[in-house]
């Protein structure tokens, strides 16, 4: 938006800074989390924890470990949704990969 570019932001302002246009933070949002405001209402079919409610960056963290760890038992279409984000992009693959590796984990 021309606000997010006065501010010396090439893509989407948040809270925390900038999600610079074609960042996984800034698809994450355009995604997930447009036109919704930080906190969003906490909902379980929506987000993997209440925290992930707080906001874009914290909502793509903790769907990110719980994609990695495969904590969620049965999870709802928004949140398989999330997962298929990471699926879709190399690179949480290879993260992901790479930290069970670490844990030891298959």
């Amino acid at each position: 938006s021309n606000a997010a570019s006065r501010n010396g932001c090439d893509g989407i302002r948040l809270v925390i800074g900038c999600a610079h246009a074609g960042s996984a933070l800034a698809a994450w949002h355009d995604e997930f989390w447009d036109g919704v405001a930080e906190p969003a209402p906490t909902d379980t079919r929506r987000f993997v924890s209440q925290y992930a409610a707080s906001s874009v960056h914290e909502d793509l963290a903790e769907s990110f470990m719980a994609w990695t760890l495969n904590q969620v038992n049965r999870p709802s279409a928004a949140v398989r949704e999330r997962f298929v984000f990471f699926e879709e992009r190399p690179e949480f693959v290879s993260a992901r990969d790479a930290i069970l590796t670490k844990l030891g984990r298959p």
